[in-house]
This record gives C-alpha cells, sequence and structure tokens, in this order.
C-alpha cells in the first residue's frame, strides 16, 4: 500500500480556536496511507520570500504535525521543530490560505509543483475567490442576486429579510443584514435610510441572498 508525503500550506495568524484545520491535520496524521504530514506558514519568519514569490530568495520552513499539534493564540505550534523543505519531497500540497487569492504567489506556486497534485488548486480557487461564483449555481442556493444600484437594493427590502456579502471578504467579515427599515452589522444597528445612503457611495457591487433562519444549524 502506497503512503505519501503531504505539505499543509497556510497562514496561522488568521486562525482560531475554531478552524477546522487542526482537526482534519489530525486526522490526517492518523491515516495509514500517511507517510509524513508537515505544515508551513506564512506567518512563520522566514517563509515571507516564499510565500510573496520571490524566486530567487525562497526558503520554506516547515514543522511535523504530531500528536501534540494545535490551536494557540500564539502560534506555538509553528515556532518550534521548524526545518528547511523541498517542494520536491512531498507527493501533494494541501492550500489552505485564507483570501484575498494572491495570483503573483499562485503562479509561483504551479511553477514550482505540479498543479495537479495540489488540493485546493490555484487555478480553481482563482475561479471561485469571489462571491460572484455562487451566481453560476444559483438554482443550489436561496434566493440570490449581485446588488450594484440602490434601485436593487430597494427591490429586495421589500420582498423577505436578507444579508449582503462583499464579494471578496471572508470569514463573516463586512456582512450586513436587512430585515425591514433595520440593518444590522454585529450587534450594531441602523436605520434603512442611513445605510441606503452609506451604500450609494460605494464602488463595489454586494452579493444579496434571503436571510436563512437558523442557518448556523446546518
Amino acid at each position: 500500500m502506497n503512503a505519501y508525503r503531504l505539505l499543509v500550506l497556510t497562514d496561522h495568524r488568521s486562525h482560531s480556536p475554531e478552524n477546522s484545520l487542526y482537526a482534519l491535520l489530525q486526522a490526517i496524521r492518523k491515516h495509514p496511507k500517511c507517510a509524513h504530514l508537515a505544515v508551513a506558514s506564512r506567518g512563520t519568519q522566514g517563509n515571507q520570500a516564499f510565500f510573496t514569490g520571490q524566486v530567487d530568495k525562497a526558503r520554506l520552513y516547515a514543522t511535523t504535525v504530531d500528536e501534540h499539534f494545535d490551536y494557540s493564540d500564539k502560534g506555538a505550534a509553528y515556532q518550534g521543530n521548524l526545518q528547511r523543505v523541498r517542494l520536491s519531497n512531498f507527493d501533494a500540497i494541501l492550500l489552505r490560505l485564507p483570501p484575498p487569492y494572491d495570483p503573483v504567489f499562485a503562479k509561483f506556486l504551479v511553477s514550482t509543483f505540479p498543479e495537479h497534485r495540489i488540493i485546493n488548486r490555484p487555478s480553481g480557487i482563482a475561479r471561485t475567490a469571489s462571491k460572484a461564483f455562487l451566481l453560476d449555481v444559483a438554482d443550489l442556493c436561496p434566493p440570490i442576486q449581485l446588488v450594484e444600484s440602490v434601485g436593487d437594493l430597494l427591490q429586495w427590502k421589500d420582498q423577505f429579510p436578507f444579508v449582503l456579502k462583499p464579494l471578496n471578504n471572508y470569514g463573516g467579515k463586512g456582512i450586513v443584514k436587512v430585515d425591514g427599515d433595520r440593518v444590522w452589522s454585529g450587534d450594531h444597528s441602523e436605520s434603512f435610510l442611513d445605510f441606503l445612503q452609506a451604500f450609494a457611495k460605494k464602488t463595489e457591487p454586494l452579493l444579496a441572498m434571503q436571510y436563512l433562519d437558523r442557518v448556523h444549524e446546518g
């Protein structure tokens, strides 16, 4: 039975205790087809040149995932037992980098490692990086529309509660809920009229989607 060497590329500075990466890595580590599992972070000192695609200066330092590898707010798991690694020593790469998509790094990575052996391949990320991609599968979503004008916003307001999402943010950043004459951003609330005045000054469209109650339950 073949066993594989896997390298994970991430950025621990954007992680939280709820990040699924840690449970995922522990599950992979225990799999009988995993010969070796290492993880390298963009936030690790010495990795900056690699993650910015500086070919002549690129060095990559990673740590082996063991049973103690876990989240900490200071990223302790990414600071100890670091070793310089070469991409050619791995069978596959798992990309778990937060947005925004970096085309310079993506081009550098696929020039040094076969893209068909990259999980979450850069070309796929480029295609789906914007939430506007959901419009291509609108039949699988709640009512959804790109909101580009005050008229679009007023039309949606008269139908049902909905959320507005910035196209390139992630992790819930920038999402607002419009419910009747109130607009909510986290715990902050303002009138729809005040929000409308601010929206009229925006230059980027937002993605509107019908609000689903209890969506956090899956």
